[in-house]
């Protein structure tokens, strides 16, 4: 038998050896597919508590509940009372010519949800005679409780206000009883009888409020923030106003 004789049966080799290598291409290509679907359809409840556990957990960027804070900085007092005449300086008498100023204030609460909370603050204001030294300077502590309200103002930025009041003391360091003295004109020689105030501590009620931005850190749990400050004793009425970051924790 020549070659051509050989050449239909090699081809038709050739034919049936490439049809049977596609053929098992195909059943490999095919096989994860069906074991894919078989795994599936056998053990649906274990897939579905695998990608449970491997999808990645969410947490928000704002911290709500129990949160304690701290602020200081400084400011100035704004208003002064009008002292008692010659009550400071004999030859003096008018305003109190307090100026600036440092404060510190603590508080605790707890945020009901993201706009309303509650908290307990305490605190304490100084401020300095700022001239004619008609007044010693002035220490102030104070308690009190504020409504807090927050307004979400970006994914981790919230501006809040807190307004509330409290009680108060007023203290320059320094006690000292009325003082009666006679005092003698230097014209006509007439003489009359000047009360001097007695200098105490002074205690009375008084407001509070802050305003800031809040800003939640990447840091779980924290927060920092600054605030306008107001701190207003209603009687004598002083009205001191200040600039204090502050940082907080929530629980």
């Amino acid at each position: 038998m020549t070659w051509r004789a050989l050449l239909p049966l090699l081809s038709l080799s050739l034919l049936l050896a490439f049809g049977s290598t596609a053929s098992a291409k195909d059943e490999v290509v095919a096989a994860p597919a069906n074991a894919g679907q078989a795994a599936k359809s056998k053990g649906g409840k274990d897939a579905g508590k695998e990608a449970a556990v491997a999808a990645p957990v969410s947490l928000e960027a704002a911290v709500r509940g129990l949160f304690v804070e701290t602020r200081v900085g400084g400011g100035y007092m704004a208003v002064n009372d009008k002292a008692v005449p010659d009550q400071y300086n004999r030859s003096v008498s008018g305003n109190e010519q307090l100026g600036a100023g440092m404060l510190v204030q603590f508080g605790i609460g707890y945020e009901i949800n993201g706009t309303f909370g509650l908290q307990a603050m305490a605190g304490l204001t100084t401020a300095a005679s700022r001239g004619g030294n008609k007044v010693r300077d002035l220490s102030l502590g104070y308690g009190g409780a504020a409504v807090r309200f927050a307004a979400s103002i970006g994914e981790r930025v919230d501006f809040t206000v807190a307004l509330g009041g409290g009680f108060g003391r007023a203290d320059s360091g320094v006690t000292q009883p009325a003082v009666t003295v006679t005092v003698t004109d230097a014209a006509s020689g007439a003489t009359r009888d000047v009360t001097f105030a007695a200098e105490r501590p002074q205690d009375g009620p008084l407001a509070l409020a802050n305003f800031g931005i809040e800003y939640f850190v990447h840091v779980r749990h924290f927060a920092v923030g600054i605030d306008l400050s107001v701190m207003a004793p209603v009687a004598p009425l002083r009205v001191f106003v200040g600039l204090a970051p502050h940082i907080k924790y929530t629980f």
